[in-house]
């Protein structure tokens, strides 16, 4: 057998089976792109309720009229979706397990809008922080910026996969403007 790069040009039977191999390997595993997860399964696989924030603690189910609103996020050409809703129904929590759904299984920015500063700020502090510290998945995202980049502040994320969280005051009528985000919560 001759050494790769000899004055042939060919490389070895063996060599060229070995490589063969390992490319099947990677394309078979590591390369395979996974199965497309529903946000209802992604949410219930990855949020877990605590018993004092939920009447419903364990794995995050979504409620009969949460499931049909999240599906037609992900439908094609849906670019609004209006919901009337009364209070107490658990919007607050839906919205906190599609943004996590959002930035970490589909990679998207998403901006969240509540009525002032200090609404936004709060918002951050009992639903969204909280979420970053239990769900896994949005840990492993959280970057650690290097010296001159970004800093991440209570209301913008950016994260390592692409995604940025926005949390913004509505109180002007262009608190969107400036933002391109694929999801916007108001």
């Amino acid at each position: 057998m001759r050494a790769i790069g000899a004055d042939s040009g060919r490389v070895p039977a063996e060599g060229m089976r070995l490589f063969d191999e390992s490319h099947a390997d990677l394309r078979d595993t590591v390369l395979q792109v996974p199965p497309f997860m529903d946000p209802a399964e992604w949410i219930f696989n990855n949020i877990e309720l605590e018993k004092g924030e939920s009447t419903r603690p364990g794995k995050m189910r979504l409620t009969g009229y949460q499931l049909p609103v999240a599906r037609k996020f992900l439908e094609e050409g849906v670019s609004e979706i209006t919901v009337l809703k009364g209070a107490r129904v658990g919007w607050s929590r839906f919205m906190s397990g599609m943004v996590a759904y959002g930035l970490a299984y589909l990679g998207i920015s998403v901006t969240i809008a509540q009525p002032t500063d200090d609404d936004a700020q709060s918002f951050y502090n009992e639903v969204i922080k909280p979420l970053f510290d239990r769900v896994k998945a949005l840990r492993d995202l959280k970057r650690t910026p290097a010296r001159g980049d970004v800093q991440d502040r209570w209301n913008e994320h950016y994260l390592t996969n692409g995604a940025v969280l926005r949390i913004v005051s509505a109180a002007s009528d262009d608190s969107f403007r400036r933002y391109g985000s694929k999801w916007n919560f108001g």
